[in-house]
């Protein structure tokens, strides 16, 4: 690193005494001072403590340590300023709340050297906007369980060394080059003397010249809560605006580009990949955290409730790609993204290409157990994989698509009727191979587990009902003569959408139809029928008791596996109607906490069997006190039962670090837009492109993230 200056660090004081101490500490503690000075800065602190601190280091460390003293009170700005002026070499101005960590400052230069063109340098912190990590704007903690210099060591371990431009630098830890600040010049104390916003002045008037700043993504310094200046802080917006009409919007371009995101991410990543811990790969069909399907749910609820114990990496199809997306015990993250091979059938039996996927993912995420939750979307080949790879897996039969090749069961009787796109002999043969072939299958009832035996004869097959966190409640209001009934979640075909509209058509003045979800947006009904639209699951008990709900319709037009609806209704101490179809069927008959009612998509004859059961106020009554007295089951409980299955099979396997982290980072880029990276190029290099942003020359990156640059952009 030729032409490298020596380093000034300048630390601008005023009170924070406890702050100041620590700060100074771990910078005389954590610093090679060959090629480096110590320069403090009193600005007239008011705390009569704080000057005999600063003298007392000062005669102590003399060939480290200068003390300056203000002779009045200049300000954040004018202090600095004084700092740059009296140095000559490069200056890092480190605020007095910070603490800094084991070879900080070396890193810093270093990604400062890499380029003549670099202005300032920032290291990532807990909180420091968008230096922030793992949340970037956000103020983060330290992670349980590690202390500011573990924390500081991950950080370095698992660094990409992207050191990605960055719109401003920010001052709590400012690296900034003496050839910059003799062209562009010191802070401005006429518009930012205060002490915020000077850094972001500074930045943008870098840019004129062609400097860059940079993110050194290798180093991490604990920043508190601006201590120093708490009081003299004022927002910059408007003079910013005045003196940078485009630094707003250049800003919240570049914090599209996704590589500071994609920094923090890693860092999730390698928190979560402390410690030797057992990997289990989730197969599902669909996961919208958005909005939860009850497969979705059920497969998030034991990964919240292991994710202590194990690592989860959930393999999902997401349009044209398939997506991993990993949790770890405290933080979770996308962490690659396959493009699906062509085909021409929605529906593909086996395939070479999934097959290859699917050993990959194996091997390089250390999978020791495979647990499949839906294989919609995916196909066949994962039994040959498992085999050839020596793994076991388990299934939980959520529906029926193992026997009709369709999620949505129209017909009241599962098997009714062919899927006329398939064979459906060949598929069912597929489906037992499968199935036989698992180490453990999980059902939710024992009406699924017996309609699973009628098709497959399956010797191992486990009942385990889901769990729910929910509060029980008691139903606190009585049934009256006026009458609030209620449906709950997304209306469709199969969900009983015609029943509801027969329901609302034919009710009687004293009673009232509610929806809880949401419905198809061109259907309309008259005033009987009250639209919440959509809700919050926790929020369900408090939204019943509202609107005083006697009785939740679950009136599917075909046998339900289990229905989380039905057991989020008896939670909330309310009964339920269901017709005399399957697992609904059977948890209401056998526990006394609804009615059922034979099957009929008449609406007229649906609305009279409703106002028979709230017109029968004992027997009502007596379905009350039942659901007082059952017990829900709850997710610990359920994870339990799952973990000694997990415990049976997981091994401790050795992940691909590196590897996984490299296929975040086309992961990233892939999700960021078109699945070329569309957004990031397009923004970014219209940015750049501009002919202000040509002087900027190429920033040094790891030869393998290069290479990934250069696929996304079309290059050999």
């Amino acid at each position: 690193m030729k032409n490298m200056l020596k380093c000034d660090i300048i630390v601008p004081i005023y009170n924070a005494f406890d702050c100041l101490k620590e700060c100074i500490d771990s910078v005389l503690k954590m610093t090679d001072f060959n090629e480096t000075h110590l320069i403090l800065i009193d600005d007239k602190s008011p705390d009569e403590r704080v000057l005999p601190l600063l003298e007392k280091y000062e005669k102590e460390f003399t060939d480290r340590v200068t003390v300056l003293k203000n002779e009045k009170n200049l300000g954040f700005v004018g202090t600095v300023n004084r700092g740059m002026r009296y140095s000559k070499n490069d200056v890092l101005l480190l605020n007095s709340d910070t603490v800094v960590t084991k070879g900080w400052l070396k890193k810093i230069r270093k990604c400062a050297y890499i380029d003549d063109y670099v202005a300032t340098v920032t290291p990532l912190s807990n909180n420091a906007t968008l230096a922030s990590v793992p949340k970037m704007f956000e103020d983060n903690r330290i992670p349980n369980g590690y202390t500011l210099d573990e924390m500081a060591e991950l950080v370095e371990k698992c660094s990409m060394k992207l050191y990605p431009e960055i719109p401003t630098a920010h001052g709590f830890c400012m690296y900034i080059k003496r050839q910059a600040l003799n062209k562009v010049g010191y802070f401005d104390e006429e518009n930012f003397g205060k002490g915020y916003g000077e850094e972001n002045d500074f930045s943008f008037r870098c840019f004129k010249y062609g400097y860059r700043h940079l993110l050194c993504d290798d180093t991490y310094i604990f920043h508190k809560e601006s201590q120093s200046f708490l009081d003299t802080k004022k927002m910059h917006d408007v003079e910013m605006e005045r003196l940078h009409p485009l630094a707003k919007k250049k800003t919240d371009i570049w914090n599209q580009i996704g590589d500071i995101e994609k920094i923090g991410k890693n860092i999730e990543l390698a928190l979560g990949k402390n410690g030797e811990r057992k990997n289990i790969l989730v197969v599902i069909h669909d996961f919208d955290l958005k909005n939860l399907g009850g497969t979705t749910m059920h497969a998030m609820d034991l990964i919240d409730n292991m994710r202590d114990e194990y690592n989860f990496h959930v393999l999902y199809p997401d349009g044209n790609n398939y997506v991993v997306h990993s949790f770890y015990e405290k933080s979770d993250v996308v962490t690659s993204v396959y493009e699906k091979p062509f085909v021409i059938e929605e529906i593909q039996f086996y395939s070479i290409d999934y097959e290859k996927m699917m050993k990959e993912i194996i091997k390089d995420y250390g999978i020791s157990y495979i647990h499949v939750h839906h294989l919609m979307g995916h196909c066949f080949s994962l039994v040959d994989v498992c085999e050839k790879s020596n793994i076991k897996y388990a299934i939980t039969l959520h529906d029926y698509y193992l026997i009709e090749a369709k999620v949505g069961v129209i017909e009241k009787e599962v098997g009714s009727k062919n899927n006329e796109e398939i064979d459906l002999n060949e598929w069912r043969k597929n489906s037992k191979r499968l199935l036989r072939g698992a180490s453990e299958i999980f059902v939710p009832s024992n009406y699924v587990k017996d309609v699973f035996q009628k098709f497959f004869k399956l010797k191992k097959i486990s009942v385990i009902e889901h769990g729910v966190n929910l509060k029980k409640m008691k139903k606190t209001w009585d049934l009256g003569d006026t009458w609030n009934i209620a449906f709950v979640g997304v209306m469709c075909p199969h969900k009983g959408i015609k029943v509801l509209e027969g329901l609302v058509k034919n009710a009687p003045n004293n009673l009232n139809v509610h929806l809880f979800g949401t419905l198809p947006p061109e259907k309309k009904y008259g005033r009987r029928f009250i639209n919440h639209g959509q809700y919050d699951r926790d929020d369900l008990p408090k939204l019943f008791e509202e609107n005083k709900i006697d009785l939740v319709c679950i009136l599917s037009l075909w046998p339900e596996t289990y229905s989380y609806t039905a057991t989020e209704a008896i939670a909330s101490g309310i009964p339920v109607v269901s017709f005399d179809l399957g697992a609904i069927k059977e948890r209401i008959e056998k526990n006394n906490l609804g009615f059922t009612i034979s099957y009929t998509e008449d609406g007229a004859v649906v609305t009279e069997k409703v106002c028979e059961i709230l017109n029968n106020k004992k027997r009502y009554a007596e379905v009350v006190e039942s659901i007082n007295n059952y017990k829900v089951k709850t997710v610990s409980v359920m994870g339990i039962e799952y973990k000694r299955i997990y415990n049976k099979y997981a091994r401790v396997k050795k992940i691909n670090n590196k590897l996984i982290q490299t296929k975040m980072i086309l992961a990233d880029r892939l999700q960021s837009g078109d699945g070329t990276g569309g957004r990031y190029k397009h923004e970014y290099f219209l940015l750049l492109n501009s002919r202000r942003w040509r002087m900027i020359s190429k920033i040094k990156v790891p030869r393998g993230v290069k290479m990934i640059v250069k696929k996304l952009e079309g290059r050999k």
